[in-house]
């Protein structure tokens, strides 16, 4: 289960990479004077890493027992302990 969502989620971050890059052309050429090849993948770059910020404020944000419901008896006892 782990190797196959491994997986999924490198070819997802592929996938929503190559989207970046395709929003990179129009949004650089918004965004620079002279727009060149190297501003498309800085706007990429940037949009990736606000996805990414993203995710990891909300994983910041969760609450403390969010995760309670998916361990086992045997961590709980232990913890308890």
């Amino acid at each position: 289960m782990s190797g196959t969502s491994s997986q999924l989620f490198g070819g997802l971050g592929i996938a929503a990479a190559s989207v970046a890059l395709r929003l990179g052309g129009p949004l650089g050429s918004l965004v620079a004077t002279h727009p060149t090849r190297i501003d498309t993948y800085r706007v990429a770059f940037f949009l990736l890493a606000c996805t990414v910020s993203i995710s990891t404020l909300s994983a910041v944000r969760m609450q403390r027992g969010t995760g309670d419901a998916l361990r086992t008896t045997r961590v709980a006892a232990k913890a308890q302990t």
